[in-house]
């Protein structure tokens, strides 16, 4: 019998099998990703820190994008079923991603470009494959930062109260008045962030990745532990090259959520927040979890300037508005509502700081006190920015070119926070 010959498949069905199985993969990725930003698009809404604006009077407003669209945060029921969806894209995006590489035998990330130019390189160091001199950015830094201090140009006008405020706990360092006045800018602007001992590299790396290479010489740490303010480059304490006072009340331990003393230990921030408003001058509370891709002071001033803000609070989602990132200008109001705050906390050491802010907000509802709610996409916290978007991180390119600021929180323990950091290049 003639034996029967195994007919070879045609190359030219082949070629076309593959390119329509990579562009069904192709029409899967943007079918999700739509769907995706379907429902993590911010949409205009009326709210406050608990999602429900006052009738009349006290006014907590929501942020104008970059762009000029206005923004504000979708209801919890909506962001929680928007989790879901958006959690169920990404592990759909990448499974296909998966599948349209392995069409074409290659399943590995894309390769950077051979020489990219300055305008395809992102505008944020951190981001970008590290090329340039460190130790040359710290040295232009300290250059910097002396012929910055006692520079002049302003003159602090310490505000009234519309009620009895107590006096912040921070006033007592000695020459605090000649403190803020050296560090403060030319506007009257102070950034400060505050710490105890065991998160001595979180802030060294918070003033290395995010004051530094921004040139923001009216930084500021105020240190909560003896010892951590010292002249030379030792372990334990905090960078020599940032201006650094001590707290007048020693604490030790504490830094972490999960430990019985951290109310206590964030308690310092509102009332050094407080002492800096009633001095006169501008106050930015950073804390040194947040990484900045661009400098937040100009937009800062332009936002509470725009919308007559006494506040500029950024948002947290779920946890209402972040007592971690807080820009408070010198108004009466602003000292009014930082004494109420400051006044519930020494009445309950257990009270937690986000907690009174919050809270004392509800307290000031029908007054003239104005707050500005920083709109999510520019400023996101932990949720927006690690867990809502399917971010892969490579070296040559920013994830989030909008982004001003990412706050590294909804992040149990400092070696957590440390870790994402590393992961995602803002260490």
């Amino acid at each position: 019998m003639r034996q029967r010959r195994e007919r070879e498949p045609d190359p030219d069905i082949i070629a076309v099998l593959r390119i329509a199985g990579a562009s069904l993969a192709i029409v899967i990725i943007l079918v999700f990703s739509i769907f995706q930003i379907g429902w993590t698009t911010e949409k205009p809404i009326l709210t406050s820190a608990v999602h429900a604006r006052p009738r009349s009077g006290h006014v907590i407003m929501r942020a104008t994008a970059d762009d000029g669209t206005d923004l504000a945060v979708l209801p919890e029921s909506m962001r929680r079923k928007g989790k879901e969806e958006s959690t169920q894209a990404r592990s759909t995006l990448d499974s296909s991603s998966s599948a349209f590489g392995s069409l074409f035998g290659n399943s590995a990330p894309p390769s950077p470009p051979e020489q990219p130019s300055a305008q395809t390189q992102p505008s944020s160091l951190s981001y970008a494959i590290r090329t340039d001199d460190e130790t040359s950015s710290l040295a232009q830094y300290i250059k910097g930062k002396k012929a910055a201090e006692n520079a002049g140009g302003y003159t602090p006008t310490p505000p009234e109260a519309m009620r009895s405020v107590p006096d912040a706990y921070v006033r007592r360092i000695p020459q605090w008045k000649q403190v803020l006045a050296k560090v403060a800018d030319k506007d009257g602007v102070v950034v400060f962030a505050t710490g105890t001992a065991n998160y001595v590299d979180i802030m060294n790396s918070f003033f290395l990745t995010a004051i530094v290479p921004h040139q923001l010489y009216n930084f500021l740490f105020v240190a909560m532990g003896t010892g951590m303010c010292n002249s030379a480059e030792e372990e334990g304490t905090l960078h020599p090259a940032a201006h650094c006072v001590q707290y007048p009340r020693n604490i030790e331990g504490g830094g972490d959520w999960l430990n019985p003393n951290f109310a206590e230990v964030v308690q310092i921030k509102t009332d050094v927040l407080l002492g800096i408003v009633q001095e006169g001058y501008t106050a930015l509370l950073s804390d040194a979890d947040i990484h900045y891709l661009q400098s937040p002071t100009g937009p800062l001033a332009a936002k509470a300037k725009k919308y007559s803000a006494d506040a500029v609070i950024q948002d947290d989602m779920e946890g209402g508005l972040n007592s971690g990132f807080m820009y408070f200008r010198p108004t009466t109001w602003a000292n009014s509502y930082l004494g109420e705050v400051v006044a519930m906390e020494r009445r309950n050491k257990a009270l937690r700081q986000q907690e009174a802010v919050n809270t004392a907000l509800k307290h000031f509802a029908g007054t003239d006190f104005r707050v500005l709610a920083l709109p999510a996409k520019a400023w996101p916290c932990g949720i927006e920015y690690y867990q809502r978007q399917a971010r892969r991180m490579y070296a040559w390119h920013a994830p989030c070119p909008g982004c001003i600021i990412v706050h590294n929180n909804y992040m149990l323990g400092d070696a957590g926070k440390e870790y994402r950091a590393k992961e995602f290049l803002q260490w």
